[in-house]
């Protein structure tokens, strides 16, 4: 990528993901930004380097009573800004 550019993470529907970059002056959520369904987020490269997006996912039945055993999913991407 390039400082500025932009690209939307979707993993789809039917796990409640949580996504965290590790260095959020090189890679961050772009705020107040609609996306389509679906999606995680809108993320912009701020600056110059490399930095790993880690993103979890738990099954949307987790939160159900019972909740369900069906396992979390774990999503790694590295970035590298020039």
């Amino acid at each position: 990528m390039r400082v500025g550019e932009r690209f939307l993470l979707n993993l789809g529907e039917g796990y409640e993901w949580t996504a965290v970059p590790a260095d959020q002056t090189i890679l961050r959520r772009v705020p107040n930004v609609l996306t389509i369904r679906g999606s995680q987020g809108l993320y912009e490269a701020h600056a110059v380097g490399r930095t790993t997006l880690t993103v979890t996912g738990d099954p949307a039945c987790r939160q159900s009573k019972p909740p369900c055993g069906a396992p979390s999913r774990l999503f790694r991407l590295e970035v590298v800004v020039q």
